[in-house]
């Protein structure tokens, strides 16, 4: 209400900014778990099963579809916005005291989470569908 009295919009100073910066994160945290991973997978491969990494990057190269990187590229961006959203539809329904901000602050991570299951299974039928497959 205070930024709306002196002419600003919340939506453009608070909303905007927050699930943008949530959209390039997302983006970022997919990309560091998948060279996590392969790099985790790499390490096992190589002190476990003594399989050199050239080898790992070439079998890996083998077993992994490009699709795979697109349906992360695809994916990643819109559950960034799908908990932006949430988050800040939520904060935005504070009202009051403190406590309000713990129960939207759960509301939000409760409604984020169940968003981002339920578009993750209606995302995997349409890229069963168009022929990406996840």
């Amino acid at each position: 209400d205070a930024m709306r009295t002196i002419g600003i919009s919340p939506i453009g100073a608070l909303v905007l900014p927050r699930v943008a910066a949530c959209v390039l994160m997302m983006i970022l945290l997919a990309f560091w778990a998948s060279m996590m991973g392969i790099l985790g997978g790499g390490l096992f491969c190589w002190s476990s099963l003594e399989m050199p990494p050239a080898a790992f990057l070439s079998k890996l190269r083998d077993v992994t579809p490009l699709r795979d990187v697109w349906v992360m590229l695809i994916k990643a961006p819109i559950f960034g916005a799908i908990v932006g959203m949430a988050g800040c539809y939520q904060g935005m329904l504070v009202e009051g005291d403190s406590e309000q901000v713990g129960l939207r602050t759960t509301a939000a991570v409760v409604q984020g989470i169940f968003l981002v299951i339920v578009l993750d299974a209606i995302l995997a039928v349409l890229f069963d569908h168009i022929g990406l497959g996840a």
